[in-house]
């Protein structure tokens, strides 16, 4: 992996220039090779290159030994979401936050508390560039978020028989989470009513919701 691309807060660089699959393979065997508790959680955003990335970076945790649990795509928010309320220490998501798409990189964490930053990651980039890595066979599991997280909202909106207009403006990534989310809450909440911003039009019109 390249030196210059472990920075401040995340991993981060052009795909493929800076950041590819052989790269996530080997910060996932790295990870794993790395934490003390072989538990770690990860998700990724809906770029192009993300999935290809996910899939690198899962063989090289679980070649390191590493217990995956799998979010699949995701938001940012929902990954820090699970990962307190499953309490796992460590995680990795891939995304490169607000940069521009030919963009991706990683945040990751050793710690419950937030995002691993500064001395935590140079100490990290350093240990992957020794490139001395332990072996070992993990295991992973797919975690399927949407029914559990659509039920936040359905089971924490009682608004009896008002009647509300809600504007959304949302930063979920994938019209399938706005819309199973619109969908479920339409059906289980019909006295809401919803306007939105124009990107979120096409898949509230398509749950039927106005």
């Amino acid at each position: 992996m390249k030196k210059y691309i472990f920075r401040e807060y995340d991993v981060r660089g052009i795909y493929p220039t800076d950041l590819n699959e052989e790269d996530a393979f080997t910060f996932g065997h790295a990870f794993a090779s790395y934490i003390k508790n072989n538990k770690v959680i990860i998700g990724h955003d809906n770029r192009l290159s993300s999935e290809g990335l996910n899939s690198s970076l899962v063989k090289g945790l679980l070649q390191g030994g590493a217990h995956v649990i799998d979010l699949g795509l995701c938001t940012t928010p929902i990954y820090y979401y699970y990962k307190k309320l499953l309490n796992v220490e460590n995680g990795i998501m891939i995304t490169a936050s607000h940069n521009p798409k030919e963009y991706n990189g990683f945040k990751f964490s050793f710690s419950i508390k937030g995002n691993a930053c500064g001395k935590e990651i140079y100490d990290f980039r350093d240990f992957t560039l020794k490139d001395d890595f332990l072996s070992g066979n993990g295991n992973i599991y797919h975690l399927d978020i949407l029914p559990y997280y659509k039920s936040l909202f359905k089971d924490n909106i009682f608004m009896g028989d008002k009647k509300l207009k809600i504007v959304l403006l949302t930063h979920i990534h994938s019209d399938h989470f706005k819309k199973e989310t619109i969908k479920r809450l339409a059906e289980e909440r019909p006295t809401l009513r919803f306007a939105c911003c124009e990107w979120l039009l096409k898949p509230l019109l398509e749950c039927g919701v106005n």
